[in-house]
């Protein structure tokens, strides 16, 4: 079997990315707990375009 180093790293960097933006969704999950009232203020605001 012949190792190509590159396609190693196209790996591990695909890896590296999701898990990335795994944390960056679950930080912003935790900053929306955290700004409720404002993002039900926001929905609200959105409503009233009728």
């Amino acid at each position: 079997l012949m190792f190509d180093p590159e396609i190693q790293t196209i790996v591990l960097s695909g890896k590296l990315i999701i898990k990335r933006m795994i944390d960056q969704d679950e930080q912003q999950k935790k900053t929306l707990d955290e700004n409720h009232e404002l993002d039900e203020n926001e929905i609200s605001y959105e409503n009233t375009d009728d």
